[in-house]
């Protein structure tokens, strides 16, 4: 997700412009690019805030195509988790991106690394099945927001969550008074859609944890040094 603002209203222009060759100063960086980390909305597709209706912007298709047959590496990392990344693409290669469900990245890919490498076994989730199900699959415990009260975790972990609630919020305050460390997919104030600009929940929940418990929050999605870790491993298919 672009981290700079995007327009209230951008109209996506979904038509192949008449000169989709970039100048010369970019086909040089093309050519001596090691490998590619591709934003995803308002970069490669645009689509609704449920990642919904995705449809790819003008080049996009072309770019990750050429990428493919000059053989260098790439992912495709977004910081949104409303999907999991195999769902994610499998949404991709139906509207035309010719890509392998490793190819794809969200905060949840990294945050399975970081997670396991500092030790955390229980999670407390603040988020969807698009951040549960990747830390299930890893072999962690996801434990849920709407559970008891004051659930006992090693960790926090804050993506997309549009149904979060007061009762959510004071079991992640508890989870951190007992001693969890808080982890966050985005700290961007907005994401790109066909509508506008859309909240980053993400930013918002980790803003109130901090200010009610004096947490640190660490970025697991980009730009941090964790997702581009994660993504150059990936792209190498080292990790």
């Amino acid at each position: 997700m672009p981290d700079h603002p995007v327009p209230d209203n951008p109209v996506p222009d979904h038509t192949v412009p008449d000169n989709p060759v970039p100048d010369r100063t970019a086909r040089e960086r093309l050519r001596t690019a090691r490998g590619f980390v591709f934003d995803l909305d308002g970069t490669l597709v645009l689509g609704d805030r449920h990642n919904r209706g995705l449809a790819p912007l003008p080049g996009a298709l072309e770019i990750t195509r050429w990428a493919a047959r000059h053989r260098r590496p790439f992912v495709v990392f977004t910081n949104g988790t409303t999907k999991t990344p195999q769902e994610l693409a499998r949404t991709l290669r139906g509207i035309g991106f010719d890509l392998p469900d490793d190819a794809v990245m969200t905060p949840a890919s990294s945050a399975v690394r970081v997670l396991t490498r500092r030790g955390h076994r229980r999670v407390l989730v603040l988020g969807g099945d698009g951040l549960t199900v990747p830390l299930l699959e890893a072999g962690l415990e996801a434990v849920p927001a709407a559970g008891e009260p004051k659930p006992r975790a090693d960790a926090v972990l804050v993506g997309w969550y549009p149904d979060f609630t007061l009762a959510a919020l004071e079991a992640a305050c508890h989870a951190v008074w007992g001693g969890a460390e808080v982890y966050s997919a985005s700290q961007s104030m907005f994401f790109a859609t066909a509508q506008g600009r859309a909240i980053g929940t993400s930013r918002a929940i980790s803003a109130m944890l901090r200010s009610l418990t004096g947490c640190r929050v660490r970025l697991v999605g980009k730009p941090s040094l964790d997702a581009l870790r994660s993504a150059a491993g990936r792209a190498g298919r080292g990790g």
